[in-house]
């Protein structure tokens, strides 16, 4: 589409450059994930300018979008970008909206699959993709880890993206033709309105435990947030729920679109039949359609079930024939920072709630390992009422703990480290404020095979927030480099 044609789409004050002719064909407002021949939305946020990043980004973007405030910043930048057309608007949200609604047309024709929940959404979102893409449904991944279709691979800024970012990418990924988008919708996603405008084929909800209670407040006002994605269900899309968490158990039943369950405990539509964990693998039994069927993943503990069950639930119910949905499923590998054994019985996974650390501490415990030793922080600026009651949980269920720091923002290391230690009671842990140095005592304990080390809390990441500065740091590079 000609960026004339765009523009007279959008209310604007001015124009800066000539070359109205040029072709666009997406759009962004994020430095760090731009496609070619785009315009580009210049916005402010409390710790940001975007302006600041219109010099590493000119050869990709044709045209950008700037704040009337901003006229005399882009009237330098027009005269040192002179190939470049800059257009001053008086309102950047609107303009957004606007150029959503000419250019993101075909979005509406992807199947889009959300998955929300505190638990499961990273690994439940890679397994569908995986079976998907094995079945010769081209599909994209949008979420924690990082945001992937085709040949494409970006690191992830946000589980969701905003609205406009979200529908940018979703836009080049129908261009793309890819047919499928796994998205992970986070809480925080749906209470700000990131997924608006869209519709989803499937809608999954896998629990809901403690965890982000700075911003929510109370359990209940959580619930509704993730309550939310039900909204967005496509005519004729279905909702995949975990009936045996509480939560689950109540959106079901006050539920009215189309339905699917499925769980361990209560008598779900896809209910297992009987488990076992052996080797590094969990396997269980499942009746469908009046017959047995055996399910196996390369994956650890009871927490994984759920997610397979998940993934089997929805792929089923997308027309595509079990008996490959269950291959598909058997080699599936584990996510990066999702119980991933980074050395023999060294493992590193994201639990940071108190849910989850004593499902990652459970799932050793029923591979066998003798002796578990934890090493864990909780991130600053965040949930402070999680932190003793994490601590409670690793002295009840580990065997040794090191409390370290994560991610600590503005505040001090050692009082998040002390909140943490309240909810122990009694000897087999310390602090050890510095992570590295924490993951080699831990990994230095570790005399016996059945010994097992877990690191939990950042998983997947690379960096540990130290004030206002991203720190390079990953836990697994700790673990590589204490074995060189």
């Amino acid at each position: 589409m000609l960026l004339r044609d765009i523009i007279k789409k959008i209310p604007h004050k001015e124009v800066l450059g000539k070359n109205l002719s040029v072709s666009i064909e997406y759009a962004s407002s994020d430095s760090r994930l731009v496609f070619d021949n785009s315009i580009f939305l210049v916005r402010k946020g409390a710790n940001f300018n975007a302006l600041d990043f219109i010099p590493k980004i000119t050869k990709k973007v044709a045209c950008f979008m700037v704040s009337l405030k901003d006229r005399e910043m882009a009237l330098s930048l027009s005269k040192k970008f002179p190939k470049k057309t800059f257009i001053l608007v008086q309102d950047i949200d609107l303009t957004a909206k606007r150029i959503s609604e000419v250019l993101f047309k075909g979005i509406g024709n992807l199947k889009i699959i959300g998955v929300t929940g505190t638990n499961g959404k990273t690994t439940t979102s890679f397994l569908i993709n995986k079976v998907l893409n094995d079945l010769n449904k081209p599909s994209a991944l949008l979420g924690t880890v990082y945001y992937r279709w085709g040949l494409n691979r970006f690191s992830s800024f946000l589980t969701t993206p905003d609205n406009f970012m979200l529908k940018s990418i979703l836009h080049k990924i129908y261009n793309d033709n890819i047919k499928y988008a796994v998205l992970e919708v986070s809480s925080h996603g749906l209470s700000g309105g990131r997924i608006e405008g869209l519709a989803l084929t499937r809608a999954i909800f896998t629990n809901l435990t403690h965890d982000h209670l700075d911003f929510h407040k109370n359990l209940n006002n959580y619930f509704r947030a993730k309550l939310k994605i039900f909204d967005y269900l496509k005519e004729r899309g279905s909702a995949i729920i975990n009936i045996d968490d509480p939560y689950g158990y109540s959106a079901y039943r006050r539920l009215k679109a189309d339905k699917l369950s499925y769980g361990i405990e209560k008598n779900a539509l896809y209910k297992v039949k009987a488990y076992r964990f052996d080797k590094g693998r969990l396997e269980f039994l499942i009746n469908l359609r009046g017959k047995d069927r055996f399910v196996k993943a390369p994956l650890l503990g009871l927490f994984n079930i759920y997610n397979v069950l998940a993934c089997l639930c929805c792929c089923d119910s997308l027309g595509l024939a079990l008996d490959e949905i269950i291959d598909s499923i058997s080699s599936f590998s584990p996510v990066p920072g999702r119980m991933e054994q980074v050395k023999s019985g060294v493992f590193v996974d994201y639990a940071h709630t108190p849910h989850a650390l004593r499902q990652s501490i459970l799932a050793l415990r029923h591979s066998r390992f003798e002796k578990i030793i934890v090493v864990f922080g909780c991130g600053g600026d965040r949930d402070r009422l999680k932190r003793p009651k994490m601590g409670k949980i690793a002295a009840r269920y580990a065997d040794y703990t090191i409390i370290t720091s994560d991610n600590p923002r503005t505040e001090e290391p050692g009082k998040i480290c002390r909140d943490i230690q309240r909810g122990i009671a009694g000897n087999g842990y310390e602090i050890i404020l510095d992570r590295k140095k924490a993951i080699m005592k831990a990994v230095k304990l570790k005399k016996q095979p059945l010994t097992a080390v877990l690191i939990a809390g950042k998983g997947h990441e690379n960096y540990q927030i130290l004030k206002d500065k991203r720190i390079k740091f990953r836990d697994k590079q700790a673990v590589k480099e204490l074995t060189d």
